[in-house]
């Protein structure tokens, strides 16, 4: 696969992550898409989508130790989805 190629099909990837975390619990919840996960997980972390992620998700995240993001990153982005939660509580 040519680097241009993968290049378009992360950005398809993106898009599609866009339109809501339904994609994103299908690519997860399926075996068949395990190639995908580190990916899509990538993407949905550096997006506006991640602070609506629901509990066991955020939790599946927070489990997995083969993404390779900024640990200071996964800290911002964890205490974004706090306050929007402690938000909704109030």
């Amino acid at each position: 696969m040519s680097f241009g190629y993968s290049q378009e099909v992360i950005n398809d990837l993106e898009n599609l992550l866009e339109t809501g975390e339904e994609i994103f619990e299908t690519i997860y919840k399926h075996e068949i898409f395990k190639d995908l996960w580190i990916i899509v997980w990538t993407i949905l972390f550096k997006s506006d989508k991640f602070i609506n992620l629901e509990v066991p998700l955020l939790e599946l995240l927070l489990k997995r130790d083969d993404l390779s993001l900024d640990e200071i990153d996964i800290w911002d982005n964890l205490i974004k989805w706090c306050f929007l939660l402690f938000s909704k509580i109030n």
